[in-house]
């Protein structure tokens, strides 16, 4: 499966991240986007991964979170990695309204 990673710096705890991280992707992956089915866990690493479901298709995520920035991993279809430009552009409209800028 295509992967989607993208990098954002944060001005947060790492402990903060993975609660701050819940509310955003609900916010942008549900609200914005309309994805449905959101699952958000947190790992015993600190990691934090999810899944959900646009338009039929489903998506898993990772959130690997560092001192000053964490890693976000999206795993998609080949058909949505045709959209994968428009997908990052969308999340870089998105992610620094709750961590701040991106790099």
């Amino acid at each position: 499966m295509p992967t989607i990673s993208l990098v954002y710096d944060h001005y947060l705890t790492p402990d903060q991240v993975p609660e701050v991280a819940e509310e955003a992707l609900h916010r942008i992956l549900v609200g914005e986007f309309g994805a449905k089915n959101l699952t958000v866990e947190k790992n015993i690493g600190g990691d934090i991964v999810f899944d959900f479901d646009f338009g039929g298709r489903f998506i898993s995520g990772k959130i690997r979170v560092y001192d000053s920035h964490f890693d976000m991993i999206l795993k998609v279809p080949l058909l949505v990695s045709l959209y994968t430009s428009k997908i990052t552009e969308e999340l870089d409209k998105q992610i620094p309204k709750y961590f701040g800028e991106g790099k």
